[in-house]
């Protein structure tokens, strides 16, 4: 089931062990743990149809994050302009 946590919620399973969920997660749960979480009113329940959070794709970057538009082919690929055989 797919909940968004609203605060701090600790489920303990039968076996004694202990899960923390997160204020602010947003994600599939086991049933047994988002039923309990609701009803604690720790989470709210989402539709299966709630699509994800997107996650925005980092701008390329050249090595030590120098922007892209700096590149020059040459640069990408030294021996591009080398003619012949290279010994």
């Amino acid at each position: 089931m797919r909940v968004k946590f609203e605060r701090d919620y600790d489920h303990t399973w039968p076996s004694r062990a202990v899960t923390a969920y997160k204020a602010g997660y947003e994600g599939t749960v086991r049933r047994e743990a988002g039923e309990a979480a609701v009803a604690a009113g720790a989470a709210k329940e989402l539709s299966e149809a709630t699509p994800p959070a997107k996650r925005t794709k980092p701008a390329e970057t050249l090595p030590g994050n120098l922007p892209a538009d700096l590149a020059e082919p040459q640069a990408l690929t030294p021996n591009l302009h080398e003619s012949g055989d290279s010994a």
